[in-house]
């Protein structure tokens, strides 16, 4: 990753904090959206938490844990990816099934359906 957008942050400025598996770096899980609150001449705050401003990991984390926190510039990607999960959590939560009449359940099933389809193709 190019960190020369490390260098230019400022503060006030947004960031994703990302998650990565450390045995699986493929894996990626966006955890939340954060403002730099502070830049020191070798670290980035973020609420209670510090970031290296050479490479975006978290300060402390230890070698021995099984993920490791990092900055990333927020990416189309990453704004997909939690409008997608904020959707997700809306329609787990507060979609009422039982109050939709059997063809718009049909449809809904149709779409979901569809889609698990093609994520095994």
């Amino acid at each position: 990753m190019d960190e020369q957008w490390l260098e230019a942050l400022q503060v006030g400025d947004d960031v994703a904090v990302v998650t990565r598996l450390k045995h699986s770096p493929q894996l990626m899980n966006v955890v939340k959206i954060a403002k730099v609150q502070r830049l020191t001449k070798t670290q980035i705050v973020l609420d209670d938490h510090r970031y290296r401003r050479t490479n975006g990991t978290e300060c402390g984390a230890g070698r021995c844990g099984s993920s490791l926190k990092a900055l990333s510039p927020i990416t189309r990607d990453i704004e997909e990816e939690l409008e997608r999960r904020k959707i997700a959590r809306l329609l787990t939560h507060s979609v009422n099934f039982g109050d939709y009449t059997l063809e718009s359940l049909r449809k809904i099933y149709t779409i979901l359906n569809e889609e698990r389809l093609n994520e095994h193709r």
